[in-house]
C-alpha cells in the first residue's frame, strides 16, 4: 500500500471504515522535534484551500507521528511532464496554463491569506499533485520544518518558494527536467539554462512543441515573463 516516500518518510494509501480512501504518511522526527510538529499540525489542520492537499487528522499515540490527508488519486504534475513513456506527458496547453494559476494561488494564500504567513520551502514538481479533472492539489506543506515558528536559523522565505514556482513554469513550458546531466554541464539546472535563453533571445528554441503550437503569443509572452521574473529573485535577493 506504499504509495510514495519523500524525505518526510513513507506515504500509504488507506481506506478508513467509512469507505474514504486517504493518503497516511509515517514521519521520521525526533522526540525533540515532536512539540513542533504538533504545532505545525495544528496550524495545517485550520488551513483551507481547494488548491491544497487537506490534512484530514493525526494520531501521536503511534512509535511514530501518522498524519491522514485526502488522497489524490492522478498522480504527480512531475509525472505527467515527463513520463513520456505512459502518455501521460502530453498535458494540453490549457491544462499546464490552469495547473500553474491554481498552484500560485494556493502558494499566495500560504503567503498571505491564511491566518500566519506560511513558507512552503519545497515547492516543486512531483509535491503538486492532479486529481480526477487534473485539478492541483499542492503537497507537502509544513509539517516537516518549514514553517517558521520563531526559528531564526531557517532561512526559507516567500522568495524561495517565489524562486522554485518559477521552476515548475519552467518545466511546464519546456517539458525539460529541472536537472538534467545529459544537458550541457553549464545547462544542467532549468532555471540558469531558461535564463540564459532569455537573454540570447532564444526562448522559442527550448519551449515544448505542443506549447508553440497551441499557446497564443500573448500567452506565451506573458508566462515566460512570469517564469523569469520568479527565477531572477534568485539573482536579486542572494538566494542559495
Amino acid at each position: 500500500m506504499i504509495i510514495g516516500k519523500d524525505r518526510c518518510g513513507l506515504v500509504y494509501k488507506g481506506i478508513l471504515p467509512d469507505k474514504r480512501v486517504v493518503a497516511i504518511k509515517r514521519y521520521k522526527i525526533s522526540d525533540q522535534q515532536l512539540d513542533q510538529f504538533i504545532n505545525e499540525i495544528i496550524i495545517l489542520g485550520q488551513m483551507d484551500h481547494m488548491n491544497m492537499v487537506q490534512l484530514l487528522g493525526c494520531c501521536l499515540e503511534t512509535e511514530v507521528p501518522l498524519v491522514v490527508y485526502e488522497f489524490v488519486s492522478n498522480d504527480t504534475l512531475y509525472h505527467h511532464i515527463h513520463n513520456k513513456s505512459s502518455g501521460a506527458g502530453r498535458l494540453s496547453w490549457d491544462s499546464r496554463l490552469r495547473i500553474a494559476h491554481e498552484s500560485a494561488d494556493a502558494l499566495a494564500y500560504l503567503h498571505s491569506d491564511a491566518k500566519m504567513t506560511i513558507t512552503h520551502g519545497n515547492v516543486k514538481s512531483p509535491n503538486i499533485l492532479l486529481d480526477e479533472n487534473y485539478t492541483a492539489k499542492v503537497a507537502d506543506i509544513g509539517a516537516s520544518g518549514s514553517i517558521p515558528l520563531g526559528h531564526d536559523h531557517s532561512k526559507l522565505t516567500d522568495k524561495s518558494d517565489v524562486y522554485s514556482f518559477g521552476v515548475v513554469l519552467a518545466e511546464l513550458l519546456t517539458g525539460l527536467m529541472p536537472i538534467d546531466t545529459k544537458r550541457l554541464e553549464e545547462d544542467t539546472n532549468l532555471a540558469t539554462y531558461f535564463m540564459k535563453a532569455k537573454r540570447d533571445d532564444r526562448l522559442l528554441e527550448i519551449v515544448d512543441r505542443q506549447v508553440l503550437e497551441n499557446a497564443t503569443v500573448e500567452q506565451l509572452k506573458e508566462t515566460c515573463d512570469v517564469a523569469c521574473r520568479c527565477l531572477d529573485i534568485q539573482a536579486k535577493t542572494g538566494l542559495a
